[in-house]
C-alpha cells in the first residue's frame, strides 16, 4: 500500500540514493576537478536518477512486502 508514511519514507531513501549514485556516474570515475565539472548536466542525471527510482518504487509496490517500495524482502527487520 503506497498510502502509508512508512512507504514514503522509504522511497524517498531509495530517491536519494539513486539520485547521488547518478549524479556521481555523471562526474566519471576519474580525478575530480569541482570548478569544471559540468554541473548542469550534474544535476539532471541526479535528477532522472530520482525520478527513475520513484517511479521504480512506485511500481514495486504491490510486488514485494506490504508497504514497502522495495521488490524483495531481504534484510528487512535484520540488524
Amino acid at each position: 500500500m503506497i498510502f502509508t508514511v512508512q512507504f514514503w519514507k522509504n522511497t524517498v531513501e531509495l530517491v536519494v540514493r539513486g539520485a547521488a549514485i547518478a549524479a556521481v556516474t555523471a562526474m566519471g570515475g576519474s580525478a575530480v576537478d569541482a570548478w569544471h565539472l559540468n554541473w548542469e548536466t550534474i544535476a539532471g542525471m541526479a535528477v532522472t536518477g530520482g525520478v527513475l527510482s520513484l517511479l521504480t518504487s512506485l511500481s514495486s509496490a504491490t510486488v514485494g512486502e506490504k508497504g514497502s517500495p522495495l521488490v524483495t524482502s531481504a534484510g528487512a527487520g535484520e540488524v
